[in-house]
């Protein structure tokens, strides 16, 4: 019998070992969001998926649905965000921040493709440009309100609506950062309340 292979670029939040040598892993993916499956035999030193679907790696996967779970057959890795950005301790301590975050609040099988690209321009932004600690705690708030957006934890009409307004790169322009410092306060309480809200 024939599997339908699912192909997309994805972010490897992370996963746990399982039987002898496979592993389960959480994946969240551009095209089908977070796709959550085995991968036989990964943690053998042989094996072709073991560098590819490393923690924290940006890689391009091929998965197919089995009787119980999803199953990941193949993958390309782009690059490690982790390895990345061992030179820039504020940005990295923020996207593994990022990555934690969303392992806990990102629902099953449903695909968020615009907060995916959105997250990919950031961590491209983080790769090539030097940033200082006001930034990055600033690209926080914007990222997670967005993040929780996306899942339906806020809605369009919150008081600081213009935060979701889309456009390409647009949530990390100078307007739109000069934005957040100006309603940092509100946005943070807004963030911690809807936290505190998911008992996550």
């Amino acid at each position: 019998m024939s599997h339908i292979v699912y192909r997309s670029e994805g972010i490897v939040l992370g996963g746990t070992a399982c039987g002898e040598a496979s592993r389960y892993v959480a994946v969240f993916t551009r095209d089908f969001g977070l796709v959550s499956g085995r991968v036989q035999s990964v943690r053998l030193v042989q094996s072709k998926l073991r560098y590819h679907l490393e923690d924290y790696a940006i890689t391009n996967v091929g998965f197919v649905r089995g009787k119980e779970m999803w199953r990941f057959t193949n993958a390309l890795k782009i690059c490690n965000i982790d390895d990345s950005l061992k030179e820039k301790p504020q940005a990295r301590h923020l996207a593994m921040q990022l990555l934690s975050l969303l392992k806990r609040l990102a629902p099953p099988d449903e695909p968020f493709p615009v907060f995916y690209d959105e997250l990919r321009q950031l961590f491209e932004y983080f790769f090539n440009t030097a940033v200082d600690r006001h930034e990055v705690r600033m690209l926080e708030y914007i990222t997670v309100a967005r993040m929780l957006q996306a899942f339906g934890y806020f809605s369009k009409g919150a008081p600081f609506a213009e935060l979701f307004e889309e456009g390409e790169g647009k949530h990390i322009s100078e307007t739109t950062l000069s934005y957040v410092e100006k309603m940092q306060h509100v946005i943070r309480n807004e963030i911690n309340r809807s936290l505190r809200l998911t008992h996550l």
